[in-house]
Formats: structure tokens, C-alpha cells, sequence
């Protein structure tokens, strides 16, 4: 068991992970700490140690806001490979006692969401496909003309694209959709990435993708 929080301090929770995490990320939320959570069938819980009066705090202010938010998430991606279940940013509780007494209260179901997230990562993927140059184009008619053929089938290749993430992984969360653009998050695991990859090697699109990141997308469980 680590060591006691301190008495008079908030804790913000950020995850629970089934393996004890690598070294967690100092930054300007606070201190990270790793409880020991065994006892519960859950593995290890990771907090967050703040002096901060969340109830005064200036949240409007993103100057103050933004570190604290990119701690945070650094410290969940710290997590990565050790079957992390993330929670979302602003959970804070008392102290340690409150928020084990919390946990313990959703331990069942806290077990379902790490067993049925475990060996899975999420990966988050910008799909768009190309415009014609106007400049290449013999005259203002022609070029519309060519657009026209571009967004028929830029939708034909976004509508296959769909399908085929889809059947190639685990679930898949469409975060915006536009006529020759999307944006999506994909839960895989190592097998089913893969094939996520080749479908998307396949794709006349242009591709950029994040990660393997912690579930953030596909955590079902009501906080």
C-alpha cells in the first residue's frame, strides 16, 4: 500500500490501471500517486495529490486550466500498456478514503470496464481526401466539374472507409464527418490494429493518426 495522502488535501482520480504503471509524470496538477487497490480485485489506482481549492479555483481560466488539463492526460497516457481505465478530468474527491469508499461502491462494475478494455488501445485517425489544384484546371467549368467527381467519390471512399474500420476493429467512436473529411477514434487491439492499418494503407485518402492511447472514447461506465 502507498503511502497515506495527506489529511487536508483534495485528490483528482485519473485512472485505474490491472498492472502496476511505470513511473507517473510529475506536472502543475500536483503530485501523482499510486494506490494500491489489490484488496478489491481492482489493481492500482492513480491520483493526483492537490492543495487546490476546487470549489475557488480558477476553471474559466485556461491559462490555469490548460497545464493542469495536459498533466493530466499525460499521466493517463503513462498508463498505456498497463490495462488503464481512464476517467475524465475534474473528479475530486476529499481525500483518499472518499474516493477509495467510491470506487469500492462501483467495484463491480469497475472490473467489467478494465476486463472488457484490457489488451485494448484507442488510436485516433484523420481521414481526408485531397482537392484538385484550381490552377491545374483548363477553366473555372472544368475545375467545378472535377469537383464535383471528387466529392461524389471522396463520399463513396469515407462511405467504404466506414465499413471497413468497422468490421476491422473492436468499436469505433466518429468524432466529425464532413463531405471529404473524418475524424474518428478506433478501440483495438494489437491483432485488429493491424488490419486497421492495411485497410487504411489501401485508401486512396490521406491518413494521420495518434497513438495507442488510454480508451478515453470508449469507457462505459456512468462516473
Amino acid at each position: 500500500m502507498s503511502p497515506p495522502l495527506s489529511a487536508d488535501g483534495s485528490v483528482v482520480l485519473v485512472a485505474i490501471t490491472k498492472s502496476r504503471p511505470g513511473p507517473l509524470p510529475a506536472g502543475p496538477l500536483g503530485t501523482p500517486r499510486l494506490l494500491d487497490a489489490s484488496d478489491s480485485s481492482r489493481g492500482f489506482v492513480v491520483v493526483v495529490e492537490t492543495d487546490v481549492d476546487w470549489s475557488t479555483a480558477p476553471t474559466d481560466s485556461l491559462e490555469w486550466l490548460a497545464p493542469r488539463a495536459i498533466h493530466f492526460d499525460d499521466l493517463a497516457q503513462s498508463c498505456t500498456g498497463s490495462g488503464v481505465l481512464p476517467f475524465r478530468f475534474g473528479i475530486v474527491f476529499s481525500g483518499e478514503h472518499d474516493l477509495l469508499a467510491h470506487l469500492e461502491s462501483r467495484s463491480a462494475a469497475i472490473q467489467r470496464e478494465l476486463d472488457r478494455l484490457d489488451g485494448r488501445h484507442e488510436y485516433r485517425v484523420g481521414i481526408s481526401i485531397d482537392r484538385s489544384d484550381p490552377s491545374a484546371s483548363a477553366s473555372g467549368a472544368d475545375y467545378l466539374r472535377r469537383r464535383r467527381s471528387e466529392i461524389r467519390d471522396g463520399r463513396t471512399e469515407l462511405d467504404e472507409l466506414r465499413q471497413d474500420l468497422e468490421s476491422a476493429c473492436s468499436s469505433v467512436h466518429y468524432t466529425s464527418i464532413a463531405e471529404a473529411q473524418m475524424s474518428v477514434a478506433v478501440l483495438c487491439t494489437a491483432d485488429e490494429w493491424a488490419e486497421v492499418s492495411a485497410v487504411l494503407r489501401r485508401s486512396i485518402a490521406t491518413v494521420e493518426y495518434e497513438g495507442p492511447l488510454p480508451p478515453y472514447h470508449f469507457v462505459a461506465l456512468d462516473e
